[in-house]
């Protein structure tokens, strides 16, 4: 099988995390303005459970932990969460693709 064949199979749910944590280390969580996309605070509610995730997530990626826990207090778990999901969808790809060699 070419190698070109083999990337169409990588899992995109992957693909969606590794460019969604970059979007986020290399946005910057201090600044004043940012767009949401949450539908909970584009309906006018002020209270979001959700909300600032992204943002605390971001904070960590800059090395400020206390921004952090500012923003939203699970930014850390819910990161070890993605990077472990990231790493289990990966693996199963690799393992997959080392197996038919």
């Amino acid at each position: 099988m070419p190698n070109w064949k083999k990337w169409l199979r990588f899992p995109p749910e992957a693909l969606f995390w590794f460019l969604a944590l970059g979007a986020l280390a290399s946005s910057n969580p201090e600044a004043d303005v940012h767009y949401t996309v949450c539908p909970v605070a584009l309906m006018g509610f002020e209270f979001c459970p959700g909300c600032g995730l992204g943002r605390s997530i971001s904070a960590i990626f800059h090395g400020n932990l206390m921004l952090s826990w500012e923003f939203h207090w699970f930014g850390g778990p819910a990161l070890v969460i993605i990077l472990y999901r990231f790493y289990i969808l990966t693996r199963k790809y690799y393992q997959s693709v080392w197996q038919e060699q």
